[in-house]
């Protein structure tokens, strides 16, 4: 775990498999080594090590967390929202959860209307969370709700202004409105923080 978090994911792989050795079936040496896997990309492995830990304790809400947004990343769109809806009846009201799985509906264009109840119960819970903020502001701008939309992912930046996918959201929204040179200032300001970023770097080139 402490090689985890210090970002040696490899590191953290090679013990996690030693211990492993020694119990494959252990609960929490399955759910580090997929978080371990996934930190490298590797979010297929990942998933498998998510499962053995889930079949070991199945009400454990980080690991179904952690399961639902592997199974997102690699499409599987049906045990993603399995994984989350048991979460859910675990916990109703857990933040992270209805979160996570709002903003994973919002991305795909999925029942927005069910994705907007969830993005309100986590805000009520932690309003000032910064995440949780632009998830429901990304939220209204799929609703083109645009007024709504700017005024949460503004918010949102006022509490970390360095977030590149806020900046890019708040820049979507502009341009949505009309306001084409604010969209292109925001997009700067996300491609300034994620540079490599070709999609941002298209929507400058074709707004400018």
């Amino acid at each position: 775990l402490t090689y985890y978090n210090m970002g040696e994911s490899e590191e953290a792989e090679r013990v996690l498999r030693e211990g492993l050795l020694v119990d494959a079936l252990d609960f929490r040496l399955n759910y580090l080594l997929g978080l371990a896997l996934q930190a490298q990309g590797r979010t297929g492995e990942a998933v498998g090590y998510y499962e053995i830990s889930a079949e070991s304790n199945p009400e454990d809400i980080n690991v179904l967390s952690a399961m639902a947004l592997a199974y997102n990343t690699l499409g599987n769109y049906d045990k993603s929202n399995e994984a989350y809806e048991k979460a859910l009846r675990i916990d109703p009201n857990n933040p992270l959860i209805l979160n996570n799985y709002a903003y994973n509906l919002s991305e795909r264009g999925e029942k927005l209307d069910k994705a907007l109840e969830m993005a309100k119960v986590a805000i009520d819970v932690e309003p000032e969370n910064a995440s949780y903020l632009d998830t429901i502001g990304w939220i209204y701008f799929k609703l083109k709700k645009y007024k709504l939309a700017e005024k949460y992912i503004r918010n949102s930046l006022s509490i970390n202004a360095g977030s590149a996918v806020v900046n890019d959201h708040l820049g979507d929204v502009y341009l949505e409105m009309g306001e084409k040179k604010d969209a292109v200032t925001y997009w700067k300001k996300a491609l300034e923080l994620s540079p490599g970023d070709e999609k941002i770097k298209n929507k400058i080139l074709n707004n400018s």
